[in-house]
């Protein structure tokens, strides 16, 4: 059976891509500060970088109205970013995501002919822990 290896030596190993991976990974979050200093606030809280591909920067914005404001900038972004060379900025949207918000759930009501029901069971059962099991169901509909 193989020894297992650290954490340190698969990130080290030149065979497993997760150097590279991580190399690229600090690059992004690099271009991501750069890129929050060099936007003003309302738009840098919308703005992400994920991605240099062939020279290009790749951005992700949450609507339209921020899109048409980065691709204004791109020009003053293409220069400023001098050590990506790049040659053109795609801004893509992409909305967040919203979390449905369900309505909480009515609890079921139980009927007094159900609860009286549950009390004659627990009355007649010899078992104590199910009795105050019962009862205390039971109980609920009061």
């Amino acid at each position: 059976m193989k020894k297992p290896k650290s954490v340190k030596q698969i990130l080290g190993s030149q065979t497993s891509g997760l150097k590279e991976l991580l190399h690229y990974c600090q690059q992004l979050s690099a271009l991501n500060i750069q890129l929050s200093n060099l936007l003003p606030p309302p738009l840098s809280l919308h703005c992400t970088a994920v991605g240099v591909k062939q020279q290009t920067l790749i951005l992700v914005t949450d609507s339209p109205v921020w899109a048409t404001r980065l691709r204004l900038q791109s020009l003053d972004l293409i220069k400023a970013l001098k050590e990506f060379q790049l040659k053109s900025v795609i801004v893509n949207i992409q909305p967040r995501q919203k979390t449905p918000e369900f309505p909480p759930r009515a609890r079921p009501k139980m009927s007094s002919d159900t609860s009286n029901l549950l009390n004659n069971i627990a009355e007649t059962t010899g078992d104590l822990k199910l009795k105050q099991a019962l009862q205390r169901l039971a109980r609920r509909s009061q």
